[in-house]
């Protein structure tokens, strides 16, 4: 899977343009508040339509501008693909092939990005939302249904978050939407422990070489109510069992207890919460080492690998990282990274395709 090309218009700071890619390796070259963030952005927003800077729709159109537009072309083992995304007011539509798509679930999984970036490193760092991403969009880019029952759970939690700051309690509706919610929520949950069980030895051994064999790095799901064990029947059980003891606490704060909202994923090396007792590097790589587990599992499900994008690791890693980070990465993944002027050319035996970005205009070395 590669992108051969990427056309942006009014995306942020970047002036419109066609960028042709290489199916390698591609290096953008800039310095800060070029452009070099916001390309790498509208690239993988071609996955399905969202950024991995957590942005609003709106914050990724230029400035006065009413819509902006990402289009690109992407070869895969199915075909080559036309994707176009417009971005408005009004959300997102997407094309594929020309043709309007009216159920995203024709679109996602067209094309695929592993995204390292600074917003990544909030994996081992940040709040357990960051965390709990990480196993969302890892799951949806290889089953696009599994998206949509986040969504519809999410719809299901705010109901309930109204009732329950609500001054007349309509117990008939709450329980209604309760039953439902605590449905769709458990399957969130098996999905979730299902991807751990399938990631956590590909990321053993992906640690391993990113360490030098001098460290042992795990998951585990945490939650208040859902252990690994429990099937889809059982985590239901435990579900509704955990907000009936929740009850007095939701009534007093209007906000759901318990569920796959709440729920965390620890990261562990040589037994220890990376979060709470890793060292920065250490942080770093358990990210890095999470990225890469992603690129293989993706390849063990679908048959290929995704592209990478690597945004800005000059700010991220020493040299020494980010030489043994490219040695590891395969020959067939296609690579989009950015550096600042002053970067290191650490490319590897890798042939790159070489841009420079100026005051959002790109253009190839």
């Amino acid at each position: 899977m590669y992108l051969s090309y990427i056309r942006i218009v009014n995306f942020r700071n970047l002036n419109d343009q066609k960028v042709r890619l290489d199916e390698g390796m591609n290096v953008f070259k800039g310095d800060n508040a070029q452009g070099k963030t916001s390309l790498m952005e509208a690239a993988a927003c071609l996955s399905d339509g969202r950024s991995f800077r957590s942005a609003r729709v709106m914050e990724m159109i230029r400035y006065e501008e009413k819509e902006a537009v990402v289009e690109g072309e992407t070869v895969n083992d199915k075909g080559v693909f036309l994707l176009r995304i417009l971005l408005n007011a009004k959300g997102r539509q997407y094309w594929l092939n020309r043709k309007e798509i009216q159920d995203l679930k024709e679109f996602i999984g067209t094309v695929n990005f592993a995204v390292i970036s600074a917003e990544a490193m909030k994996i081992s760092s940040g709040d357990p939302k960051a965390r709990r991403e990480f196993l969302d969009r890892g799951i949806y880019t290889m089953n696009p249904v599994y998206l949509f029952t986040l969504r519809d759970f999410r719809k299901l939690l705010r109901s309930r978050n109204m009732l329950l700051k609500g001054k007349n309690k309509d117990t008939d509706l709450m329980k209604v939407i309760t039953d439902q919610m605590v449905s769709l929520g458990s399957r969130i949950v098996e999905q979730r422990v299902r991807f751990l069980k399938k990631i956590r030895p590909i990321l053993t051994e992906a640690h391993k070489r990113i360490s030098g064999n001098s460290e042992e790095m795990d998951l585990t799901y945490r939650s208040d109510f859902a252990g690994e064990a429990l099937n889809a029947d059982k985590i239901e059980t435990s579900f509704h069992e955990a907000l009936r003891r929740f009850k007095e606490t939701e009534t007093a704060t209007g906000v759901t207890g318990a569920g796959p909202h709440r729920d965390d994923l620890e990261i562990r090396i040589n037994g220890k919460d990376v979060r709470v007792y890793g060292s920065r590097g250490q942080k770093k790589n358990s990210v890095i080492s999470l990225k890469l587990a992603e690129l293989q599992l993706y390849r063990d499900t679908r048959g290929e690998y995704p592209v990478l994008v690597m945004d800005d690791m000059t700010a991220e890693l020493d040299s020494t990282r980010q030489e043994a980070l490219l040695e590891i990465i395969p020959g067939s993944v296609q690579v989009l990274l950015t550096q600042t002027g002053k970067g290191t050319e650490l490319y590897g035996a890798r042939k790159a395709k070489q841009f420079t970005i100026q005051s959002g205009n790109i253009s190839e070395c």
